[in-house]
């Protein structure tokens, strides 16, 4: 029982230290048999609203990359990409530390 509360106030500082990084984006599809054609097309529309594709993950279906808010909008917004079957999430830095230098 002490594990599991200890486990969960961990969880919880790790969680409340995490920083957002601005205009930087995480997107995964939740099938890893998304055909490559639906993963280049949502690259193009990120693009084609001023993003840049950076880090493509091999382990799963997803890459990283930057944007204004304007192609994370349209991504959010736009029928054609509103149902398509990924996670958009905020990148962000997470420290056990906050960052600090002992």
């Amino acid at each position: 029982m002490k594990l599991l509360l200890l486990i969960t106030l961990l969880l919880a500082a790790l969680v409340s230290a995490a920083k957002y990084i601005p205009n930087k984006y995480i997107l995964t599809f939740k099938d890893d048999s998304t055909p490559e054609a639906t993963v280049d097309q949502v690259k193009k529309a990120i693009v084609s609203k001023g993003g840049k594709i950076g880090y493509e993950y091999s382990f799963i279906k997803g890459f990283a990359f930057s944007a204004p808010d304007k192609a994370i909008q349209y991504l959010k917004t736009t029928k054609e990409y509103a149902n398509f079957p990924f996670i958009l999430e905020q990148d962000q830095v997470v420290s056990l530390n906050d960052g600090e230098s002992a």
